[in-house]
């Protein structure tokens, strides 16, 4: 039963290591995005008034910060999750 729980720590572990490497890339990449081709975009209502240049530098930040903070917290949870598989392993419940 133990070996199961170590298998998903594992398991969990590599799958939020993937979910932060995508959560990055789309960070890094998010600013350069067309910000009329995002769904923060669709949930505006009535006109904004701003310049195009500072709709893109907002939107495209916004969108930036929120990716790279879940970005953090999913390497969090996997340094969290590969910890605990090393404990199990090394208490000899693996």
């Amino acid at each position: 039963m133990i070996a199961w729980l170590a298998l998903a720590f594992r398991s969990g572990s590599i799958l939020f290591a993937l979910a932060w490497a995508v959560l990055l890339l789309r960070g890094l990449r998010a600013h350069k995005r067309d910000f009329r081709l995002t769904e923060v975009w669709l949930l505006l209502e009535g006109p904004v008034d701003l310049p195009r240049a500072r709709l893109q530098a907002l939107i495209g930040g916004l969108l930036r910060d929120t990716y790279l903070r879940f970005a953090d917290f999913a390497a969090w949870w996997a340094g969290g999750l590969l910890i605990g598989a090393i404990l199990l392993r090394f208490a000899g419940l693996a």
